[in-house]
């Protein structure tokens, strides 16, 4: 099995934004409208992302690297788990009988874990293809 270097290269952008959203759950949290400028800042990084994809979609890299099932697998578990984590998050948050202090600790603790886990995927996918 085998997947273009550039889809790497974009999933890797993609689970580092998915760190910084996982951190991002609490300090909004904490901030709770106090510092506007933040909202700014996150605006501002996330379109700075999306360039760096869009330039990274554009390039004419058609190189395929080899990848392991097991690996491949575990790439869509910390996807799914991503997105499973963080909709529950946002569906116990309208329930009042659950601090929510605690709950964005939990999730973003839980959110962070999982997308540097798929950034450690990827840069190992990325450096085997390198000492090739």
């Amino acid at each position: 099995m085998g997947i273009y270097r550039k889809n790497i290269k974009i999933q890797l952008i993609l689970f580092s934004a998915f760190t910084f959203l996982g951190i991002n759950v609490l300090v909004n949290y904490l901030l709770d409208g106090s510092a506007p400028w933040y909202n700014y800042t996150v605006l501002g990084i996330s379109l700075l992302l999306i360039v760096w994809v869009i330039i990274i979609f554009k390039k004419q890299d058609q190189k395929i690297i080899p990848i392991e099932k097991k690996l491949y697998d575990a790439m869509r578990i910390a996807l799914y788990s991503y997105f499973v984590i963080y909709v529950l998050n946002l569906i116990l948050q309208s329930f009042e009988a659950i601090d929510g202090l605690i709950l964005n600790i939990v999730t973003s603790v839980f959110l962070t874990l999982i997308a540097l886990f798929g950034v450690i995927l990827h840069v190992k996918l990325l450096k085997q293809d390198s000492l090739k």
